[in-house]
C-alpha cells in the first residue's frame, strides 16, 4: 500500500472515531442539560392541578443519524425509546419527556442511558398563526405553529454549552397526525456560526398517541387479553 493511501485511510478512521466521540458527548445535553444540583423540572411546593389540562401520552422511538462527509449516516447505537406526558392548558403546554438508550453497544463511560427533558410552551395568536415562546431544560427557544397545532417548528438555543461543542442549536419539527393517532418529529442538532448552519446530528422520532379512558372490563387476564 502506498504511503499516501495509508495516510488517507488513517485520516478517515480518525475522523470517524472523533465523530462518534463527540456524538456521545452531545447526548449529555440532548435529553436535558442537568446536574445533581440543578433539577430538570421546575421545583414546586404543592402538587399541580391538572384538571384544566388536556393530557396526552406519547410513546415512541427515535433513530439516530450522525452527519459525516456531507451526509447523515445511521448510528444504531444512538437509537432510543421515549415517552412524553403532554399537558395542554389554555394558551400553554407543559411536556416532560423521558428517553432510554438500550442498545447493547451503548457503553460510553458515565453517560446515563436514561435522561429527562422539560418543555414549557406559551402561545400567542397572530395573523399568520401562533407564535411560541419556550422555556426548556436545555435553554430558551421560540417557534411557530398553526392554530390547530398540527405543524410546529421550534428553535432552541442550547444554554451553558462549550464553544468547542459541535453544536449550539436544536431544531424540532413536528407533525401531529391526530386522525391517525401519530406524531412524527425530527430533532436536529447543529452549530450556528456567523449565520451559517453546520449540521451535526439528527433523530427521526415516531410516536403513538394515548389518552385517558375508562374500561368496561379488565383489559388483561392470565394468559392473554380479555375477549380472546
Amino acid at each position: 500500500m502506498r504511503s499516501a493511501d495509508l495516510a488517507d485511510m488513517l485520516h478517515s478512521i480518525i475522523n470517524r472515531i472523533m465523530s462518534r466521540i463527540t456524538f456521545f458527548a452531545a447526548l449529555v445535553v440532548l435529553m436535558g442539560c442537568q446536574s445533581t444540583k440543578t433539577p430538570t423540572l421546575p421545583l414546586i411546593t404543592e402538587l399541580p392541578d391538572h384538571s384544566e389540562a388536556y393530557t396526552i401520552i406519547w410513546l415512541g422511538t427515535g433513530t439516530a443519524y450522525l452527519y459525516e462527509s456531507g451526509e447523515y449516516v445511521r448510528m444504531e447505537s444512538g437509537d432510543y425509546e421515549f415517552q412524553v406526558t403532554q399537558r395542554r392548558y389554555p394558551n400553554r403546554w407543559i411536556s416532560v419527556k423521558d428517553g432510554h438508550w438500550r442498545h447493547p453497544d451503548y457503553d460510553f463511560g458515565n453517560l446515563p442511558r436514561d435522561r429527562t427533558m422539560y418543555f414549557e410552551l406559551a402561545f400567542t395568536p397572530d395573523q399568520q398563526g401562533v407564535e411560541v415562546d419556550m422555556r426548556t431544560s436545555m435553554g430558551p427557544g421560540s417557534g411557530r405553529s398553526d392554530r390547530q397545532f398540527r405543524a410546529q417548528v421550534f428553535e432552541i438555543e442550547m444554554a451553558d454549552i462549550s464553544k468547542f461543542a459541535p453544536y449550539n442549536r436544536m431544531r424540532i419539527t413536528q407533525q401531529y397526525l391526530y386522525e391517525s393517532g401519530r406524531l412524527e418529529e425530527t430533532v436536529e442538532l447543529y452549530k450556528l456560526v456567523d449565520g451559517v448552519e453546520h449540521p451535526y446530528l439528527k433523530m427521526e422520532e415516531r410516536a403513538d398517541i394515548y389518552r385517558p379512558t375508562t374500561l368496561d372490563q379488565a383489559p388483561t387476564v392470565m394468559g392473554g387479553y380479555s375477549g380472546q
